[in-house]
């Protein structure tokens, strides 16, 4: 037991210092938010356009400089999709080189007042990366009322996870060994507007598979 916990410091420690020296050690450039904004899908996903803002028109909306300053990501892309029927899903894309920019979605979820009823690990099918895992959440707000949400990792290598622990391990033992940077990246849905388990699936896995497209693999 002493000797795992002797390993995992051991990592901090190395992680932590090439976090620190990356750029000068390996002549690393970190990707901008408006390079991730634009390897975003920019057309209709399954059916689905997203609202642009006036801000910005590459996102519906921007998450809050508190949460920027948590997370020093590569960026985050918040979009919110509507199709002809007026189905709506929040979409964020949140992409990184530090482990440290992803987190359980659990804690934002409770820390913004949602209430859990049920709790699910589950997979979705991909055309690109076949069947992957989620975390499907149905949640209930006092203001908001009731809403279905799943999120998904893809860690280095393009591996995913239905959770950030098993994420976080392959992301840093991987840093550690390789010496260089790996990107990841954090995907969640959450349904407005009646849309079904089975429509929020479907989405999700298209635009997966459309960010691997567009972005040529790049986050």
């Amino acid at each position: 037991m002493k000797q795992k916990i002797f390993v995992v410091i051991a990592l901090f420690l190395a992680v932590g210092a090439l976090a620190n020296f990356r750029s000068k050690i390996t002549g690393y450039e970190r990707l901008t938010e408006d390079q991730v904004e634009q390897l975003m899908p920019q057309e209709e996903v399954a059916g689905y356009r997203y609202v642009k803002s006036d801000s910005d028109p590459m996102q519906t909306y921007k998450m809050d400089e508190t949460t920027y300053e948590m997370l020093k990501p590569f960026g985050i892309v918040s979009r919110v999709y509507e199709n002809n029927a007026g189905q709506r899903i929040d979409a964020v894309l949140i992409a990184s080189d530090d482990s440290d920019s992803f987190h359980d979605q659990q804690w934002c979820f409770q820390g913004q007042g949602w209430e859990f009823s049920k709790i699910e690990l589950r997979t979705i099918d991909t055309k690109t990366f076949g069947k992957i895992p989620v975390k499907y959440i149905e949640m209930n707000h006092k203001e908001r009322g009731s809403a279905i949400s799943l999120f998904t990792f893809k860690g280095p290598d393009k591996k995913f996870y239905d959770s950030f622990d098993a994420m976080w391990w392959d992301f840093i033992t991987r840093e550690f060994k390789s010496g260089k940077p790996q990107a990841g990246s954090f995907y969640r849905f959450i349904s407005i507007y009646d849309v079904s388990k089975e429509d929020l699936d479907a989405f999700a896995a298209a635009y997966i598979d459309e960010v691997e497209r567009t972005s040529q693999g790049k986050i």
